[in-house]
């Protein structure tokens, strides 16, 4: 089965002329068995906030949301199937960007 999922994505590879980014996606693989695998699944699951905790947490309506996402000041966000999660970190980047500085004077 594996041997067939390889063969199946290096066609798909070949197919789109990106062979030479094979070993960048292995390595991002790589680097996701880590965090998953090391005791540090909950440390990653953590770092995702479903888009309607954080938007209560954030006072936004969807409505609101939906307008700054078209303006593209708001993170898009990742959709794992029916759902879209924020990271804790599109949202403290997306806040830094928007927040009003205190003069020096």
């Amino acid at each position: 089965m594996e041997k067939e999922f390889l063969f199946a994505l290096f066609k798909r590879f070949e197919k789109l002329d990106l062979l030479d980014k094979i070993p960048q996606v292995l390595e991002k693989i790589e680097q996701l068995e880590e965090v998953c695998y090391n005791n540090n699944s909950q440390d990653f699951l953590s770092s995702f906030i479903f888009i309607d905790d954080a938007l209560k947490a954030l006072k936004i309506s969807k409505r609101h949301y939906y307008t700054l996402l078209k303006k593209g000041t708001f993170p898009k966000g990742i959709r794992i199937g029916t759902k879209t999660y924020l990271t804790r970190q599109m949202i403290t980047e997306m806040m830094g960007k928007h927040t009003i500085k205190p003069s020096k004077s």
